[in-house]
């Protein structure tokens, strides 16, 4: 196997100035985790044992690998690193994927370009936490089949989590124990009326991003000394970022069970079935304090956010629609005439909107097939069309594919059409193609 020199010679220097083009240097993350390593984050977590993968914008580099797929090369530099030329096609986001049949930690760098090199660990951290909750704890799941029915266009449950995490940000802020227990303790009856409103199922979604992706939040401000931080609590989050705005409240209720219970990550450890706001019900139901109240002038101030908001959303639905529908440049529209329906393989739940009419946006990732064939996009926008009664989970039965720079290359043999473009690919069988202006039709017949 031959071996990469340049790579991982840029490797080694730009860790001594700290980037190359403004991106973060493999290494010098790698350098930075091995300090992070030393911290005593959570129980049996050891950072160091999991492998990650950085995309820079022309390469990919792998660390700490069992058994690195063949089409990585070894580098001569350092026995951990593998270098791959590109962006390898697991490379897709700051997330956890497969790569040769193991959790990997994968970093976009090119999309960091900037960030200080404390933060791109952290955000590091983060995602190798994911790694260590997927062989640790399988069943921290989040069930996003939930996150297309939770109700976003609630004024009432909007208000209310508004005011839940101006809740949080106080107890947060509050130095002295009692007080911040007190605003603890509103943070959670607040919680418990909405609760009373929500569906199972959006109560489930709820506490299963704050175990899984809060946890992981924390994780990463606990790297800079940041967990308890309440600016993101006060960030203004719009109703179609519910999943943000729990990792910030899955962060804020972790940081306060350090506060009032530091045995709670032990418990977690012991049953993986508990809730972290259940956790910090429990650890200030032996304070017996009353719960702080906001001003009659705050909660109308709530109110009227969530209306503003709420208005927005609905504007925005409508406008990202005719964004896709109506585009002056290149579009790709596929339609399932009789067949099986298109299967989502793969999207970015932080970027996709339901649109309401069994029509869901994405924004920069999602793949799709069948028998047929598959599609795959990356960096550009998409509805879909529900085949059944879930937005997406039933399966699809029409996509429309926006935001094309230039012309996608068109191959047609028979009834098999290919569709290349940058950031797209495209091959079906049993497909009949037309095109209308900038636009390519294909239908599935078979």
């Amino acid at each position: 196997m031959r071996a990469v020199f340049l790579s991982a010679c840029l490797c080694i220097i730009s860790s001594l100035t700290g980037a190359v083009d403004d991106v973060a240097d493999p290494c010098a993350v790698m350098l930075k985790l091995d300090e992070i390593a030393k911290m005593h984050l959570w129980p049996g977590f050891d950072l160091q044992q999991f492998p990650v993968a950085f995309y820079t914008g022309d390469q990919t580099f792998l660390f700490r690998h069992p058994q690195p797929p063949e089409d990585f090369v070894r580098s001569r530099e350092r026995d951990d690193l593998w270098v791959y030329e590109g962006r390898h096609p697991q490379m897709i986001a700051n997330t956890t994927m497969e790569i040769g049949g193991v959790i990997t930690a994968t970093i976009l760098l090119d999309t960091a370009a900037g960030l200080p090199l404390e933060k791109v660990a952290a955000v590091t951290a983060h995602e190798i936490f994911h790694a260590f909750q997927h062989k640790h704890h399988p069943g921290w799941r989040i069930n996003t089949a939930n996150q297309f029915i939770y109700p976003m266009d609630d004024t009432d449950n909007y208000a209310d989590l508004i005011l839940e995490s101006m809740a949080f940000a106080s107890a947060l802020d509050s130095a002295d124990v009692t007080t911040s227990a007190q605003w603890a303790a509103k943070a959670l009856a607040i919680r418990s009326d909405r609760y009373s409103r929500l569906s199972d199922d959006s109560i489930g979604y709820e506490r299963g991003v704050e175990l899984l992706e809060g946890t992981a939040h924390y994780i990463e401000y606990s790297t800079m000394g940041e967990a308890g931080d309440s600016n993101g609590l006060l960030t203004t989050y719009p109703p179609q970022q519910i999943r943000l705005r729990l990792y910030a409240t899955g962060r804020a209720l972790a940081a306060l069970l350090d506060r009032f219970d530091e045995s709670w990550k032990e418990q977690l450890e012991e049953d993986t079935a508990r809730h972290l706001d259940l956790l910090l019900q429990k650890a200030l139901s032996s304070k017996q304090v009353a719960p702080a109240n906001f001003s009659e002038e705050e909660i109308a101030s709530a109110k009227k956010a969530a209306e503003e908001g709420v208005g927005k959303l609905l504007a925005e639905r409508k406008r990202l629609r005719e964004e896709v529908i109506s585009t002056n440049g290149w579009r790709i529209t596929l339609a399932i005439i009789e067949g099986d329906p298109l299967w989502p393989r793969g999207f970015d739940p932080l970027n996709l909107l339901y649109l309401g009419e069994n029509e869901v946006f994405h924004k920069r990732f999602l793949r799709l097939g069948n028998s047929a064939g598959n599609l795959s996009m990356l960096n550009l926008q998409a509805i879909t069309v529900a085949a059944g009664e879930h937005p997406l989970f039933n399966g699809v039965k029409k996509v429309i594919i926006a935001g094309f720079e230039g012309e996608p290359s068109v191959d047609i043999d028979g009834e098999k059409v290919e569709i290349k473009a940058d950031g797209f690919e495209l091959s079906f069988t049993g497909a009949k193609v037309e095109f209308s202006g900038k636009e390519v039709r294909i239908s599935i017949l078979e």
